[in-house]
């Protein structure tokens, strides 16, 4: 099943998609559904991400300071005791 969408651009855009759309030898709107299904795909899977890392996120305390000299060793720290705690 599929639907129609309207979408509105200026001249300039819609001449150089129909441009890239003859040099892939296909239609304006398989570009347009191609480009549409890779943003969904790449914007979804960040999405994942920050929902798969929300328990790590915050958890080392860099007192203010922004050196990242022991960021690694302090964030692997930081997931074994929450992992110990049951809170990750």
């Amino acid at each position: 099943m599929s639907t129609t969408v309207s979408v509105r651009m200026d001249e300039e855009l819609l001449e150089r998609l129909r441009k890239a759309a003859r040099l892939e030898r296909k239609s304006v709107n398989q570009v347009l559904v191609e480009a549409a299904k890779e943003r969904c795909a790449t914007t979804l899977a960040g999405q994942r991400a920050l929902v798969s890392l929300a328990g790590a996120i915050g958890v080392v305390d860099s007192g203010g300071g922004f050196d990242a000299t022991h960021a690694r060793e302090e964030f692997a720290e930081a997931l074994e005791a929450r992992a110990r705690d049951g809170r990750l």
